[in-house]
């Protein structure tokens, strides 16, 4: 059955006789089963976990944080290889100091949504740059936390009291 919203409840009823299934729905995730249709993710990428690597003149570390006392700091380790393959791809040119985000869960989501999509679209609206632009600029122009609608402080600042947000390389 197709299925009809019903007047001012927030919900759906079914169309005897039409269609075989909801003509719009909103899920948390992408759905099991390949479907025909269209997937619409409006700024959901750029809040996806992200690993931060910074380039240095050895190769490329990843920037992680760990607690010292009470206060949150960053720690770097070297980048694994099959990451620091990809990021010499992406940004064979990054100077030393530069850093830039390894969206391996965003890539992950984005090939799910395409294999699940069986015929359709996958349509994602978000912030984006390429990733040589975001290692031309500062980190904290375009990792971004937010509090209250507003910028928030940096983002080992009160942690779990911010959202961390970047854009999409």
């Amino acid at each position: 059955a197709a299925w009809r919203p019903l007047r001012n409840s927030g919900s759906w009823a079914p169309v005897p006789g039409r269609g075989i299934g909801p003509l719009l729905c909103s899920l948390e995730d992408l759905p099991a089963e390949p479907f025909e249709g269209v997937v619409i993710a409006n700024e959901l990428l750029d809040n996806v976990p992200l690993r931060l690597a910074e380039r240095q003149v050895g190769g490329w570390l990843e920037v992680r944080v760990t607690r010292v006392g009470s206060e949150h700091v960053e720690l770097t380790v070297p980048v694994d290889e099959a990451g620091a393959a990809q990021l010499d791809r992406l940004v064979p040119s990054a100077l030393p100091g530069a850093r830039v985000p390894l969206q391996v869960g965003a890539a992950e989501w984005l090939r799910r949504a395409l294999s699940v999509c069986r015929r359709g679209s996958v349509v994602v609206i978000d912030y984006t740059s390429s990733t040589p632009e975001l290692a031309r600029r500062a980190q904290w122009d375009w990792l971004r936390t937010y509090r209250d609608h507003e910028r928030g402080a940096g983002p080992l600042v009160a942690p779990g009291a911010q959202d961390i947000t970047a854009e999409v390389a």
